[in-house]
């Protein structure tokens, strides 16, 4: 740091630092085994002769660089080992214990949080297939999966994919890091989180376990072990790895398939929701559009409180019904339905953060000469106002035909919402077809590939909850095959009845554009330097040495 990274690449440093430089490096390491070996807090650090021989070598490079007794390649070189082994040498590639005296294995201690039993029954499980969702301290709920290679569906991370962070939030209460919230606003029971493939829910304290509903869900098991602190419930409801539907509904757009699921009507083993942008070419006989009908918030005909508003945080120009706020306040919708007659599910998008109470909705309606009352809806709170916070709701099922239409919607509850938007969707008339027998074998998966079989006895969709994201290619028996964005985040094949081999790759045109870019910036700068040293020795051929 004295010196500066300028001196030990430019070779330049000043007289002052070759004279006194070493002293103070030897100095700074008579202090470090003074403090290190004389103090009894370090006897129990089993790294404490590690760190001061790390500190020798290191000052002995430096003070040989600025003395001239070693090359300054060779003292970068010596340098950048250094910093290696130890990059290397604290890694998460060390084995793991609970010892807090030793550095080496000190991270599995932090990350486990003193509680290496949930951690060794989460490991003791010998399938693969699964993934696990943690409401409690960080970083459990942060990115400790990460270094205990479990995969996890929360973790603090910034640039958290869109359509992800807007998934997890439809069910669970999260930051903007899709991060898990205290508070009762979590719905566990959602089998969005079954498609996710979460097969455990480690929790930190019965009382959060209680205010997510597990010990009386009927759907979660307890897990032997542990202490009564760290709970751990196993979901028996997890969708592993793939799943196969014999036919899909399609709708307009994210917001429309997100919403969709958040409904009764959502089954994660029978319902497979595409985007019409996603359909591609398979074939209509597999396909039912489920049409809708969006309402805006400048589409409110009349209100007893609040107005339309432009939200200040969004990157783009959003509108939404703001200061909505107090019992017995509503708000209406006047419109000519000109959808097929049927069963329409209500959703909303909207925000109503805490700490305020959860926000509590009727629903009546006027259509034909019918007259539609729905029961109040509770609604899960948002972690904060802006638009990237958003939730959807369902809010109930109306029966409506063509024609006139009134729709009112009265708070019943004193808390403030923030409406964005409601669509009403026509459900279908039927249930979603049963699958017939399939099943699926030889799994192979790796970061940049998967591979499976899939025996169906009819034509349909397979599934895969894994991310939908740009850059996977996919074949079907070795033939190009599209792939499909399915229930909201999945990647979805359509594949006929049979058996066939399903493989998908991840291979980003942006990483070969930009490969091809850096070979020839390196192929033009290799030619540049060696055009200069041509042009060297030309110059120095054509020097005449002088007679005499």
């Amino acid at each position: 740091a004295a010196i500066g990274a300028g001196a030990l690449v430019s070779g330049r440093d000043a007289p002052l630092y070759r004279k006194y430089l070493p002293l103070a490096l030897l100095a700074v390491l008579a202090l470090a085994a003074a403090v290190v070996l004389g103090l009894p807090a370090f006897a129990a650090i089993s790294g404490r002769y590690h760190l001061l021989a790390v500190l020798a070598a290191a000052s002995f490079l430096i003070a040989a660089a600025v003395r001239r007794r070693l090359s300054l390649p060779a003292v970068q070189l010596g340098l950048f080992a250094l910093a290696l082994f130890q990059i290397f040498h604290y890694s998460m590639n060390q084995p793991f214990n609970w010892s807090l005296s030793d550095p080496r294995t000190y991270q599995s201690f932090a990350t486990a949080v003193h509680d290496g039993a949930t951690l060794k029954q989460l490991r003791s499980d010998p399938a693969t297939d699964f993934r696990f969702a943690a409401f409690a301290e960080s970083p459990w709920s942060g990115n400790g999966s990460s270094v205990w290679r479990i995969p996890a569906v929360f973790g603090w991370n910034p640039i958290t994919l869109q359509r992800y962070e807007r998934y997890v939030r439809e069910f669970i209460h999260t930051s903007e890091y899709t991060l898990p919230y205290g508070g009762p606003d979590h719905d566990l029971s959602s089998p969005m989180l079954d498609l996710l493939g979460v097969k455990y829910v480690v929790v930190s304290g019965p009382e959060w376990a209680k205010e997510l509903g597990l010990p009386d869900s009927g759907k979660f098991e307890r897990v032997a072990g542990g202490s009564d602190w760290w709970q751990l419930y196993r979901n028996p409801d997890y969708i592993s790895r793939a799943w196969f539907y014999p036919a899909g509904y399609v709708v307009r757009g994210e917001e429309v398939a997100m919403g969709l699921m958040k409904s009764r009507w959502f089954q994660a083993r029978h319902t497979l929701v595409l985007e019409e942008d996603a359909v591609g070419t398979v074939p209509p006989r597999r396909l039912e559009r489920l049409p809708s009908l969006r309402l805006r918030p400048e589409d409110v005909t009349a209100a007893s409180t609040g107005g339309v508003a432009e939200d200040p945080d969004c990157s783009e120009r959003t509108l939404l019904f703001g200061e909505w706020v107090g019992a017995g306040n509503w708000i209406r919708f006047d419109f000519d339905l000109s959808l097929a007659p049927g069963n329409y599910v209500l959703l909303i998008r909207y925000n109503a953060a805490v700490p305020e109470p959860a926000p509590v909705l009727a629903v009546s309606a006027r259509n034909g000469s019918q007259e539609q009352r729905l029961a109040p809806a509770v609604l899960g709170r948002t972690y904060g106002w802006r638009c990237m916070e958003t939730r959807t709701a369902e809010l109930g099922v109306l029966r409506l035909v063509s024609g006139p239409t009134r729709l009112v919607l009265t708070s019943a509850g004193a808390a403030r919402v923030n409406l964005y938007a409601a669509w009403l969707v026509r459900l279908p008339d039927a249930p979603p077809p049963l699958a017939g027998p399939f099943s699926f074998a030889d799994f192979q998966y790796s970061a940049n590939r998967i591979s499976l079989t899939a025996n169906l006895s009819q034509d349909g969709f397979v599934l895969l909850n894994e991310i939908e994201y740009p850059g996977w290619e996919a074949r079907l028996d070795g033939q190009p095959a599209p792939i499909l964005r399915a229930n909201g985040i999945f990647r979805a094949l359509y594949v006929p009845a049979g058996s066939h081999r399903i493989e998908m790759r991840f291979r980003p045109r942006r990483f070969l554009w930009g490969a091809a870019i850096s070979m020839a910036t390196l192929a033009g700068y290799a030619g540049l330097v060696w055009l200069v040293r041509r042009k060297r020795t030309q110059t120095r051929g054509k020097i005449e040495v002088p007679s005499g």
